[in-house]
This record gives structure tokens, C-alpha cells and sequence, in this order.
């Protein structure tokens, strides 16, 4: 197959029911064939159009500051959108 990296997975494009599509990671079996994958996805879009731009949306955040996770989390008591 070639495609494998990091000990038996990679990424792959899956198609939902209602059409729209997303990235994965997909693990595989010793003969190389695809045996799960994760339950939630990297990146999603209607089409490979929406993907491609997803990703490459992605890229760009490689470029910019990075933000603190736990500035997202409210206090309790805060009001939604008040935790930046």
C-alpha cells in the first residue's frame, strides 16, 4: 500500500451517510487492510472542495499565535463569549 506512517495508520477521507465528508484516522490490520478508525473526525466538508479548504484553513493557524486552551473556559457563573 505505501500509505502507512506511524505504526499501522493515516489519515483518510470517509464519506458519511447524508454524503458530506471527513478525515480520519484509520488504523489497519498486519495484512495492511483498514480495521477501525476514530470515532470523531480531524476535519469535515460537503465535498473535496470544502476539505481541501478546510485544511488548508488549518495550515494557515500554523502560522499565527497560538492560543491558551483554558482561555475558552468559563468561570462558573460567567455569561457565554465573556471568557476572552
Amino acid at each position: 500500500m505505501g500509505l502507512l506512517t506511524c505504526g499501522g495508520w493515516n489519515y483518510r477521507v470517509l464519506r458519511y451517510k447524508d454524503g458530506a465528508l471527513g478525515i480520519h484516522e484509520v488504523y489497519y490490520d498486519g495484512a495492511e487492510r483498514p480495521h477501525s478508525c476514530t470515532e470523531n473526525p480531524s476535519a469535515v466538508g460537503d465535498d473535496l472542495d470544502e476539505l481541501r479548504d478546510v485544511l488548508q484553513r488549518m495550515l494557515v493557524a500554523l502560522d499565527v499565535e497560538i492560543l491558551d486552551y483554558e482561555a475558552f473556559r468559563s468561570p462558573p457563573g460567567a455569561d457565554e463569549g465573556e471568557n476572552l
